[in-house]
């Protein structure tokens, strides 16, 4: 069952929808556009799809002066999910399932 998700962060909020118990789902963002990523991805776990999605939304949107970004071959700044995830992590206040609807 697909259910929706409001992210509490440091500085706003947001929010996206998803399928936590079948792996091959995707997530989406809070206009319904699938992203990249599918529930496997975040380990079946709202939490974790929070913290992708803050990294999926790009450094535009949470970047600290503290955060160190890597490129890739052709120059382009990536976001580091080993390094960055604690930052990442800290940014969320709360994940909650909308009223009636639970992971």
């Amino acid at each position: 069952m697909t259910a929706t998700y409001t992210v509490t962060t440091t500085f706003g909020s947001f929010r996206f929808s998803a399928d936590l118990t079948q792996a091959s789902a995707p997530i989406y963002d809070e206009d319904g556009t699938a992203t990249p990523y599918r529930t496997a991805d975040a380990r079946h776990s709202a939490d974790h799809a929070a913290v992708l999605l803050l990294g999926y939304y790009g450094r535009d949107y949470w970047l600290s002066p503290d955060v160190i970004l890597s490129e890739d071959e052709d120059g382009n700044q990536l976001f580091d999910g080993l390094r960055e995830r604690p930052y990442l992590f800290s940014l969320i206040v709360s994940v909650e399932a909308d009223p009636g609807e639970r992971d």
